[in-house]
C-alpha cells in the first residue's frame, strides 16, 4: 500500500482478471500525472524528477489503466476538468444573472475533460461521472450534447424520483428525444460500507467484513435475480480515510477474489457493456429526479456562513469572465476555447478550479479560502489583460450629436456595447476590430446625461456629457 491507492487498485486487477469495473480518474488528476512523467513534479522545497521511482510508479499506473480499458475489464468515464457541484453552482450564478457564464463554463469543462481523458488514456468516456452526485436537471442537456449516454446517482435520488419505478437494480432513462439520459442509481448501502466501514482491526476482521458483504450481495441477488447492482464511491478516500490502512489490501483482495470465485452467482460488467446489450430504449422511463447531492440530497457542505462569502466573492470575479466571453464574436471564442494558451481557456480553468467543490467542501479553513480567492483573482485578471486594452477614447458632444471614439488594443476583436442614458437608457452594439480604432456617431437627446462603454456585466468606462 505503500506506493498509493490507484497503484493498489491498478495491482488488483492484475491479480483478478475476472473482475471488471467502471473507474474514474479526474481529467486534473491525468493532467498532473502527465505532466509528472514529461517535466518531473516540483514542489516549493524539492523536485522529483521524471525518471525517479514516484514517477516511475506513476507512468506505470497510467500504463496500466491504458491496457485494462483496451482489453475491456475498466470501462473509463469521462467528467469535468475540476471537481464542480454542478447544481449548486448553476444555481447561485443563475440568481446572480449569469447562468449564460456557467452552463458555458460547465459545457466547457466537460469537454475539456473528455479531451484530457482522449489525450492521455486514448480513451472515448460515454459515462459522466456527476461530482458530489449532485442531480439537476440542466445536467441532462449538458451531458448528452457533450456525447455521454449515462451518469450514476445515488438511491436516494431513485427514492424521491417519479416514473415507471421498479428497483435500483436497473438503468433507467430521463429527458425525451434527443435528449435522453440514461441513469443508474448505486445501492448505498453497500456503497458506504465500503466508504465509511474500512476501520479493520486486524487481518480477521477484513476478512470476515470481506466475506459478510459477499453475503449482503447474495441477497440482493435473491431480491433481484439479474439485476445490476451498482456499488460506487470515492476509490481513494475509502482507503486514505481508514485508521488502519495497513488491513485495506486484504479487505479489497478478498472482496474481489469472493465475488471472481462465485462466477455462477455473481457476474461483473462494466456499464458500457450493460448498455451495449441492452437497448435503452426497453428501459423504463422516469419522469423527476430531485436536485441536490449524495448527503440527503443537500447542499449543505458547501454553503452556509463564509462559504456564502467565498460564493459572493467569486461570482464578483467571475463578471470579468462573463464579460471577456460575451464580447468575443462566436468564431473566436470558438478557437479560443480549444487553445490552452489562450486568454479565455486560462480564464475558464482559473475560474473552475476555483469553484472546485474539494475547496468548498473545506472551505471554513483559511488555506481553502485562500485556494479559492487567488484562482478567482487569477480568472479575473486574465479577462482583464484583454479587455483592459479596451478604451474610451474620446466622447464629444455637439449639435445633438454625440461622436465617440473607442480604440481596441487586445489581439481580437471584439462585441461591444454603447450606452446612452438619458430619460431610457439605449444600447448601441458594436464591433471593433483588433489593433484597430473605430469612431461612432450617434444622434442624442439635450437630456442624454452620460455615455458608457459596456461588456456586459461590466462597465468599462462611463462618462457624464454635462
Amino acid at each position: 500500500f505503500e506506493s498509493g491507492a490507484y497503484h493498489l487498485h491498478v495491482e488488483n486487477h492484475k491479480k483478478h482478471l475476472k473482475i471488471k469495473d467502471v473507474d474514474h480518474l479526474s481529467p486534473s488528476l491525468l493532467l498532473q500525472w502527465k505532466k509528472a512523467i514529461s517535466e518531473g513534479i516540483r514542489f516549493e522545497n524539492e523536485y522529483v524528477a521524471p525518471d525517479s521511482q514516484q514517477v516511475r510508479i506513476i507512468r506505470m499506473v497510467l500504463n496500466n489503466f491504458k491496457k485494462f480499458a483496451e482489453n475491456g475489464n475498466v470501462e473509463l468515464m469521462g467528467d469535468l476538468f475540476a471537481h464542480t457541484v454542478q447544481g449548486l453552482v448553476i444555481k447561485i450564478f443563475s440568481e446572480h444573472g449569469m447562468r449564460d457564464l456557467i452552463m458555458e463554463l460547465l459545457s466547457w469543462e466537460l469537454q475539456d475533460g473528455k479531451k484530457l481523458v482522449k489525450e492521455i488514456l486514448g480513451y472515448e468516456p460515454i459515462g459522466a461521472w456527476t461530482p458530489e452526485m449532485y442531480w439537476c436537471e440542466e445536467l441532462i442537456e449538458l451531458y448528452v450534447s457533450n456525447g455521454y449516454r449515462y451518469t450514476v446517482l445515488c438511491d436516494q435520488h431513485f427514492e424521491a424520483s417519479s416514473g415507471e419505478k421498479d428497483t435500483i437494480y436497473e438503468p433507467y432513462v430521463i429527458g425525451s428525444g434527443e435528449n435522453e439520459l440514461v441513469v443508474f442509481f448505486r445501492d448505498r448501502e453497500l456503497s458506504d460500507w465500503i466508504s465509511f466501514g474500512n476501520n479493520f482491526k486486524d487481518e480477521n476482521h477484513a476478512e470476515r467484513e470481506a466475506r459478510a458483504f459477499v453475503l449482503s450481495l447474495l441477497e440482493r441477488y435473491f431480491r433481484k435475480p439479474g439485476g445490476l447492482c451498482i456499488v460506487a464511491l470515492d476509490g481513494e478516500n475509502w482507503m486514505l480515510g481508514s485508521k488502519t490502512r495497513q488491513y485495506i489490501p486484504i479487505f479489497f483482495d478478498l472482496l474481489w477474489k469472493y465475488v471472481e470465485d462465485n462466477g455462477e452467482v455473481f457476474k461483473t460488467v462494466t456499464l458500457r457493456e450493460y448498455l451495449e446489450k441492452h437497448n435503452s430504449k426497453s428501459l423504463k422511463k422516469l419522469k423527476y429526479i430531485p436536485r441536490g447531492s449524495w448527503i440527503g440530497l443537500s447542499d449543505v457542505q458547501w454553503v452556509g456562513d463564509v462559504k456564502n462569502e467565498l460564493w459572493n466573492f467569486i461570482v464578483e470575479k467571475a463578471k470579468w469572465v462573463a464579460a471577456l466571453s460575451r464580447a468575443l464574436p462566436d468564431h473566436v471564442k470558438k478557437e479560443m476555447v480549444e487553445d490552452d494558451q489562450s486568454p479565455l481557456f486560462q480564464a475558464y480553468r482559473a475560474l473552475a478550479i476555483a469553484i472546485d467543490s474539494d475547496y468548498f467542501w473545506y472551505g471554513d479553513r483559511e488555506l481553502e479560502q485562500r485556494v479559492i480567492k487567488t484562482w478567482a483573482r487569477e480568472a479575473e485578471k486574465i479577462a482583464q489583460s484583454v479587455l483592459g486594452k479596451v478604451k474610451l477614447q474620446s466622447v464629444n458632444v455637439a449639435d445633438e450629436k454625440v461622436a465617440v471614439v473607442i480604440k481596441n488594443d487586445s489581439d481580437y476583436p471584439l462585441k461591444l456595447w454603447l450606452s446612452i442614458e438619458n430619460v431610457n437608457e439605449e444600447l448601441v452594439k458594436l464591433y471593433v476590430e483588433s489593433k484597430s480604432t473605430r469612431t461612432i456617431v450617434y444622434s442624442v437627446r439635450e437630456d442624454a446625461k452620460s455615455v458608457a462603454l459596456l461588456t456586459p456585466p461590466i462597465t468599462l468606462k462611463k462618462v457624464n456629457l454635462h
